[in-house]
């Protein structure tokens, strides 16, 4: 405000900044009998981050040409679809987020489930005339 009058402006600021996975919904994914599993990667940026994803240094899709892997988007969240036909497939995976003022990484490890151990034991809690209830001591290796 001065002698001429008072003015007002409206406006609108945006706040850029680097790529960041606190959003990230997973650390790690199992599958088994080559049953095709989905990794998702979510990054939070301003602007959003072009996402690639990675494993031993090889960029999916460009340096790895494999028909067992499937990108579907490139950001800001990204899905890799792996068909683990071999051992090979259950390893560490890198999801790399780049955007103008920066790039980050987060990691998802593929593991292979298999069938868990024997019960280690089964315990009789409580009879009653028509009803048997039992606690369980888990297996040593849940798969």
């Amino acid at each position: 405000e001065n002698e001429g009058g008072t003015f007002f402006k409206s406006g609108h600021i945006t706040v850029e900044f680097p790529p960041s996975f606190e959003d990230q919904p997973m650390e790690k994914e199992w599958s088994w009998d080559q049953r095709p599993v989905n990794l998702t990667c979510i990054a939070r940026s301003i602007p959003n981050a072009t996402i690639s994803w990675w494993y031993n240094d090889l960029e999916i899709g460009r340096d790895a040409l494999d028909r067992n892997f499937q990108i579907l988007g490139h950001g800001p969240r990204s899905d890799l679809v792996i068909t683990p036909l071999e051992p090979k497939y259950y390893r560490r995976y890198q999801c790399k987020a780049e955007n103008p003022h920066g790039v980050n990484f987060h990691d998802i490890v593929l593991e292979e489930a298999h069938e868990p151990s024997v019960l280690q034991q089964a315990i009789l809690d409580k009879s009653t005339a028509t009803t048997l209830q039992f606690r369980f001591v888990q297996p040593t290796d849940i798969g």
